[in-house]
């Protein structure tokens, strides 16, 4: 993958980042050596790490199972409601025995950059510090545009666009004075 100088896959929501470095991934016998995710921001390092598979035990790879999940709009978003819907969800598939161990979720919903201009204490602040966040290939539009904007907005219309509500002026500032939402893959442990 090519990675700009802020650890994104280059190209994500057409921003035109200077190249940093392609990742490369070697593995032997003995160890695997790649450049590692920062688990807290779901960017890439710009330098490799070597992992001696000694040390290390393999918790998440491509054909594990794995439970999705889905956040669905207008449904109350507290951590309380958040942890119950947990709850419930390990409860259903340990019944079926379906043999997950982990919870994935990609959204603009899991990007640290929200804490930038949402209350720290907030309930999407809150929802997004439950994963560890890995990089994911963004779309050419931010999602969050197309989820707090509206469906067709486009990043060109901020400047004249009216907000109606908190998040929708919160978001518009901080767009308009250069920042950015990415899309991010996030991971829990279900156990």
């Amino acid at each position: 993958l090519s990675i700009d100088v802020e650890g994104y896959r280059l190209g994500s929501h057409g921003r035109t980042a200077p190249l940093s470095f392609t990742t490369q991934l070697k593995a032997n016998g003995t160890s695997v050596t790649g450049f590692p995710a920062n688990l807290q921001t779901g960017t890439l390092a710009g330098r490799t790490t070597t992992l001696p598979f000694y040390l290390w035990e393999l918790v998440l790879h491509p054909r594990m199972p794995v439970l999705n999940i889905h956040i669905p709009a207008g449904d109350p978003f507290t951590p309380e409601t958040i942890s119950e819907s947990l709850s419930k969800a390990k409860a259903f598939f340990a019944e079926r025995d379906y043999p997950y161990r982990f919870a994935l979720c990609e959204s603009w919903l899991l990007d640290v950059n929200l804490a930038r201009f949402l209350p720290n204490d907030g309930n999407i602040v809150s929802f997004m510090r439950r994963f560890f966040k890995l990089p994911c290939h963004s779309l050419d539009e931010p999602s969050i545009l197309r989820w707090v904007m509206r469906r067709d907005f486009c990043k060109r219309e901020l400047a004249s666009f009216q907000p109606q509500s908190k998040l929708q002026k919160a978001l518009m500032e901080y767009l308009l004075t250069g920042g950015q939402v990415f899309d991010t893959l996030g991971f829990l442990e279900l156990v």
